[in-house]
């Protein structure tokens, strides 16, 4: 009865452990704890991948995000938040096109603004133009903290030719942080 109480404890511990090697190898053993019953382990797994740098993470991620324990769904949420590399670029953009959750998409953004690739800025200054409200705001600091040159050439030309006043005006306090 004992082993079996402590069996939660002791994967959640083997979680922990397998997210500070860091290593790809440490995905495949979380990939298993995820498909746990238990909420706790599930949410132990997804804390541990906010240090494996790797596009395979977000598999476990984007499960996590649609499962049915709230706090496996937060445990996603500080994932993605210290995910932020250069091929995470994707997994992020498909994260937000295909979340309808703002935190996450708020989340999402955040992440892609600190990747600092002329790609991620593209994609920043389309949702800033397409988007309103909190989304348009996370956007908009993103790219106040992107420290890309080559992204200043995109937001001038998007100043150059965008219609709606209020965008406009935001491109160019942008280009003037610049």
């Amino acid at each position: 009865a004992r082993k079996q109480d402590a069996e939660p404890e002791t994967l959640v511990h083997v979680a922990e452990l397998l997210g500070e090697l860091q290593s790809y190898a440490a995905l495949s053993p979380l990939e298993k704890l995820f498909g746990s019953q238990d909420p706790v382990i599930r949410r132990a797994a997804v804390r541990a991948l906010r240090f494996l740098y790797f596009k395979r993470s977000f598999v476990i991620v984007r499960k996590a995000l649609a499962d049915g324990d709230a706090q496996v769904r937060e445990a996603a949420l500080v994932a993605i938040s210290g995910l932020h590399f250069p091929h995470a670029f994707n997994p992020l953009a498909r994260i937000y096109r295909e979340s309808n959750d703002p935190r996450v998409r708020t989340s999402a953004l955040q992440s892609i603004g600190k990747i600092q690739t002329v790609e991620a800025g593209e994609f920043l200054v389309m949702v800033l133009r397409q988007e309103g409200g909190n989304l348009r705001e996370a956007a908009y600091q993103s790219l106040t903290q992107m420290d890309n040159a080559d992204v200043i050439p995109i937001l001038r030309q998007h100043h150059e030719i965008e219609t709606n006043p209020q965008v406009r005006d935001t491109l160019g306090e942008l280009l003037r942080r610049h």
